[in-house]
């Protein structure tokens, strides 16, 4: 547990200690993190772009698409009849990204919010030689409780969980997937299903453990050679993140919602600041070195209910299949499901019905 605030300083122990990132050392008013593209553009969308600023071209969910895939924030462009090639976009250009976290004494919520970036912070990135369309600006609000760094926790949680195996997402959203199961959104989501996993292995699509929507780049990044999952059963963890202190019941009552419903197998408590709040809570221990530690309860508390599991599990392979999907041409997606749709419903209604292993077998066909 850290006794203050995430700054600078600790943002840069962080990545670096826990995530294994390079540490440039004084470049933009001090050190900053070297990622490559691709874990650049992880990081990003951890924090849905809203406090993560790049420069010199749109934002990479901006690009006249008209079909939204539910809740997972990929598309399809219907009226090309393409796919989105994320290739022609600025940010893919280029192998390295450099992380700057840029400290501000403003507050989330005074006139500064919204702004791309300032004048100080600019002219800092040019003086050190760097092109700005390869910096990711992380704003870190000293004035804000907590200096609003909940996604940087997120994206923490997910790379902590990657490394052991499992699938990641941050900012979680099932409604719209199976209405039966009626939670709120949570900020972290990590799934261990060796079945559909060992699957994905054998296509070549994963290797292992990683984030959902890498997914539909299977066209861009290629195949992945992977061992096989040895776990036997499913793991399904649902998680909150709060960087400021949070008082304990406070916290409870926020996120009761998320592991009373018996979806879950587990909870992770993500608060830098608090100590283990209940007992049973699996927890990640961030100290001051910059090593985050992920705590497993003695005791397990039974949380989870198996018909529960069972809609989870289905809404998680419906998701899947959807960022799949984003890997065809429109004509190849008419050609999968082998029927013309007749109104933008019916085709809704024709992709929901899709098998997954369907889907597996014809993008194997084509990739």
């Amino acid at each position: 547990m850290i006794e203050s605030d995430i700054d600078r300083a600790l943002f840069i122990k962080f990545l670096h200690k826990t995530c294994g990132f390079k540490v440039l050392k004084d470049l933009v008013n001090g050190p900053i993190i070297i990622m490559d593209t691709w874990e650049a553009y992880h990081f990003a969308r951890c924090f849905n772009f809203s406090q993560t600023y790049t420069f010199n071209y749109s934002e990479l969910e901006e690009n006249y698409l008209i079909y939204n895939f539910p809740h997972t924030n990929t598309k399809l462009n219907l009226e090309y009849k393409t796919h989105l090639d994320f290739q022609d976009i600025e940010f893919f250009t280029t192998p390295t990204k450099y992380i700057i976290p840029y400290e501000i004494k403003k507050s989330v919520n005074e006139s500064y919010f919204g702004k791309k970036y300032n004048t100080n912070a600019i002219n800092k990135i040019l003086e050190s030689n760097l092109k700005p369309q390869d910096c990711l600006i992380t704003e870190i609000y000293l004035k804000t409780k907590g200096n609003s760094l909940e996604n940087f926790l997120e994206y923490i949680a997910c790379k902590i969980f990657i490394d052991k195996g499992y699938m990641v997402e941050n900012q979680v959203f099932f409604r719209n997937l199976n209405f039966e199961i009626d939670i709120k959104i949570p900020d972290f989501g990590a799934y261990n299903f060796p079945e559909i996993q060992n699957m994905l292995i054998d296509y070549g699509f994963i290797d292992r453990g990683g984030f959902l929507y890498d997914l539909s780049f299977l066209r861009l990044r290629g195949r992945k050679k992977g061992k096989q999952l040895n776990d036997e059963n499913d793991d399904f963890i649902v998680g909150e993140a709060k960087s400021a202190s949070a008082g304990h019941k406070s916290y409870i009552d926020q996120v009761k919602n998320y592991y009373k419903g018996g979806f879950f197998h587990k909870f992770l408590q993500i608060t830098p600041k608090n100590p283990r709040i209940l007992y049973w809570f699996d927890y990640l221990d961030f100290n001051e070195s910059g090593k985050v530690n992920h705590i497993i309860p003695e005791e397990q508390k039974v949380i989870h209910g198996k018909r529960q599991i069972d809609l989870l599990k289905e809404a998680i392979i419906q998701k899947i299949k959807f960022y799949l999907l984003q890997n065809l041409y429109f004509i190849e997606l008419l050609d999968l499901i082998e029927e013309k749709p007749r109104t933008l419903f019916h085709l809704n209604t024709l992709i929901y019905n899709i098998r997954l292993d369907k889907v597996l077998d014809y993008l194997d066909d084509i990739i």
